[in-house]
């Protein structure tokens, strides 16, 4: 990750204090009580620092867009092969989650106050779909690597299905790394997670079948 100058960080600290303040008020007051303007002496900026940082309330609330792998971590993900599809796919989104160090309390409570307002947990499912969208064209690209013989139509099909299952265990991967008490990595924490996810999902051996 791109080390950032002494401008660029005090921009982004004053990003993220502006999303805790807007996402604090809005867990207090409610989401249709809270104005640009309180959020705007909350966290000691003016409304114009404020709609150039994020355009919309809605936007400082949501953040920012899912983030995307590099192309560093794409290529490795595309070439790699030491587990199971949804392993791997997994791997990369927490990899890609780590790399942007996103504060951890801030995503808590964004998660509290979109569990909170059904408003904006809508707009949040809209930016999820377009983060598939893109997983799936990244997954593609795998899928294509591995499996050349496939035809376009059912490459796509694999991936999407791909994005599907791993979206959904990355759900609850990642409630359980945001709400635990624990200092590891969310690579670390998946690695871990894997482990019963492997247990429920792989054939059980014909001793573990068989009926007494």
């Amino acid at each position: 990750m791109r080390k950032l100058g002494l401008r660029e960080r005090k921009v982004a600290e004053s990003r993220l204090r502006a999303q805790h303040s807007a996402i604090d008020l809005c867990l207090e007051h409610g989401y249709e009580a809270v104005t640009v303007d309180m959020i705007c002496e909350a966290s000691e900026i003016s409304a114009r620092t404020f709609y150039n940082y994020f355009g919309t309330r809605e936007a400082a609330l949501l953040g920012d867009a899912k983030p995307m792998p590099s192309e560093e971590l794409i290529v490795g993900y595309i070439e790699r092969a030491a587990a199971s599809e949804v392993e791997e796919f997994a791997t990369l989104i927490a990899q890609t989650f780590d790399a942007e160090k996103i504060d951890r309390d801030l995503v808590r409570k964004r998660r509290q106050l979109l569990d909170a307002e059904p408003q904006l947990a809508t707009l949040n499912f809209v930016r999820i779909s377009e983060a598939r969208g893109q997983f799936a064209q990244i997954v593609g690209r795998r899928v294509a690597h591995r499996e050349p013989e496939l035809s376009a139509q059912d490459a796509a099909r694999q991936a999407h299905f791909i994005v599907g299952v791993t979206m959904g265990a990355m759900q609850e991967i990642g409630r359980g790394w945001l709400h635990g008490h624990t200092d590891m990595s969310m690579n670390e924490y998946l690695n871990e997670a894997f482990v019963t996810i492997r247990h429920i999902t792989q054939s059980p051996r014909p001793s573990d079948a068989s009926i007494s």
